[in-house]
């Protein structure tokens, strides 16, 4: 999610070995150098932003049979929402590596 001074969000899928690559919606601009707040956002939920705030909305599963295809992650709560995950970045215009450590 996006600081204060950055409007650019990035969003990647995470793999089964935990990798992952960061992507824009417009491609063509990129990321913009600046600081993120880093979360993670399980199947099932969405953020939307209103009136400059984001905020996590609560998707449940249209069917049952998509409710029991949600997998499960093995992964601390609070890291599922931006205001108590507590994981950050800077980010510069070259390509970074991040590494982040999902656990309490």
């Amino acid at each position: 999610m996006p600081g204060p001074t950055n409007r650019s969000w990035g969003t990647g899928p995470i793999s089964s070995d935990g990798k992952y690559t960061l992507g824009t919606y417009d491609a063509s601009s990129g990321i913009e150098p600046g600081r993120y707040t880093i979360f993670i956002l399980p199947p099932g939920h969405r953020v939307t932003r209103r009136q400059s705030r984001f905020e996590e909305e609560n998707a449940k599963p249209a069917t049952e049979n998509e409710a029991a295809a949600t997998p499960k992650y093995e992964v601390p709560e609070r890291f599922f929402r931006p205001d108590t995950s507590e994981l950050w970045v800077e980010l510069d215009k070259e390509p970074n590596r991040v590494d982040i450590d999902l656990k309490d």
